[in-house]
Order: structure tokens, then sequence, then C-alpha cells
């Protein structure tokens, strides 16, 4: 087990001391800057709703790729694999 000096451990608190003390400055910078955006929040929301959307049309990606591979390969139909294909785009 390592055993500190008195000097070791004062020199440990002041060094915790001043990096809150920097912390603090810092936050209450962010903290003014941050007050005035509130349309950023609404384009926050819009993003995610709009980066839900990509993920389900993903999902949806996925599943006619699946189902086309699947149909190819069983010989199915051109015209049906084109128009899966279209769905895509």
């Amino acid at each position: 087990m390592a055993y500190f000096s008195e000097n070791d451990i004062n020199e440990a608190k002041r060094r915790v001391s001043d990096m809150q003390k920097r912390a603090n400055r810092l936050t209450n910078q962010e903290e003014s800057v941050k007050e005035p955006p509130k349309k950023e929040e609404k384009n926050e929301n819009k993003n995610i709703l709009k980066d839900e959307n990509e993920e389900e049309k993903d999902d949806s990606s996925l599943i006619i790729l699946a189902l086309i591979m699947l149909l190819s390969h069983e010989g199915a139909d051109n015209m049906l694999i084109l128009a899966l294909l279209y769905l895509l785009f």
C-alpha cells in the first residue's frame, strides 16, 4: 500500500480545489450562453423526429431488400422485383 506524506495530500487537495474552481467558471459561462436559444429546442425536436423517420425507413428498406433477395433466389417475376426496387427509392 502506498503511503503519502502530508505535503502530497495538501498538494492533492489544492489541485482538487483548483479544478473545482475552473469547472465552476466554465459551467457558469456555458449557462449564460445557453439561455437565449429556445428556437434550437424546437429544431432539436424536429431533428429527433427526422432521425426516427429515417430509422423506420432504414428498417423497411432492409425488409424490402431481404424480400427481393428471397424472391430473386426463388425465381420470382422480374416485374415484381423491379416494383420492390422502386419502393426503395
